[in-house]
């Protein structure tokens, strides 16, 4: 079974322009002070790349979780699905044996980090999982069954590096049970304990709008972020956030590219917070964009 992720490439000759194709339209950043190249044959690369699972011997029936690890030398970075006002999207396709079938990858709450230029970046530093939950089928894949998955990744640090590697395991893939741990706190929950509302919004036919979401905390939540998930049609300037007491505002710059006659009217983003010396906690929100609310 295949499972993709957003863009990615393989290899890149040097250059200052870096290309993102996302379902149909390009976004092309400039990277001035981050000049892309692509590594030297033989030298090391910052980015390691390993096919891991939480369960090293699954029985019939059982899930477990499966993806791609992503080891990162310290000073670099590689890139979340929407990697902010320039990067790379970090892309994973892992192929799975007959009667393995995999869920969704889910991707951990990434940060944000400032570029040369004031650019923000979306994304990790240390390592990266990208997993999904594996269900067993009625009895164990055939002998010999092997995993294999594709991964490319932009890695930056004072340049960036495009990297790839093509993987092949034999199953059952080996266990990791300290970096699931990691994976799993890591990830966005679906239910936040803060309410949302919008002003403003996409009027019909529009290509532009600026809108200003409203969270309303229990409490006030410390530093908080939003990380918008661009893609399609829709592109998204870097979030503005202020926060006094417990009511955050987020203002949102909103472009449609293509065609306007399809409306565009949801945005999926992450919410993450961080309060005092409590750990960071991210959730998953879908902002409506239709109209005042």
């Amino acid at each position: 079974m295949r499972q993709g992720l957003t863009a990615g490439n393989s290899r890149a000759a040097a250059g200052l322009l870096c290309g993102v194709m996302t379902k149909g339209w390009v976004l092309v950043a400039a990277l001035a002070a981050f000049p892309v190249a692509a590594a030297a044959a033989g030298d090391p690369h910052p980015v390691r790349a390993r096919l891991v699972a939480d369960v090293s011997q699954p029985s019939p029936g059982q899930s477990l979780h499966a993806g791609v690890l992503l080891s990162i030398e310290d000073g670099w970075h590689v890139y979340w699905k929407n990697p902010g006002d320039a990067g790379l999207a970090t892309e994973v396709r892992i192929t799975l044996p007959q009667g393995v079938e995999a869920g969704p990858v889910r991707w951990p709450a990434p940060h944000r980090f400032t570029q040369p230029g004031g650019l923000a970046g979306y994304g990790y530093e240390g390592s990266l999982l990208l997993a999904s939950e594996v269900r067993m089928g009625g009895g164990p894949p055939a002998g010999g069954s092997r995993v294999t998955a594709e991964a490319s990744w932009l890695a930056c640090k004072d340049i960036c590096l495009l990297g790839s590697a093509r993987l092949d395991e034999p199953w059952p893939l080996p266990a990791t049970g300290r970096e699931f741990e990691v994976w799993r706190a890591a990830l966005p929950a679906g239910d936040p304990p803060f309410e949302v509302s919008v002003t403003g919004g996409l009027a019909p036919g529009a290509r532009r709008a600026d809108i200003a979401l409203w969270l309303s905390w229990p409490q006030p939540p410390g530093e908080v972020e939003l990380f918008p998930e661009t893609g399609g049609r829709l592109k998204v300037g870097s979030p503005r956030v202020q926060t006094r007491g417990s009511l955050t505002r987020v203002d949102l710059e909103l472009t449609v590219v293509g065609a306007p006659d399809v409306p565009v009217e949801r945005l999926a983003a992450v919410v993450a917070a961080r309060a005092g010396g409590s750990p960071r906690q991210a959730w998953e929100i879908v902002i409506p964009l239709n109209g005042t609310s």
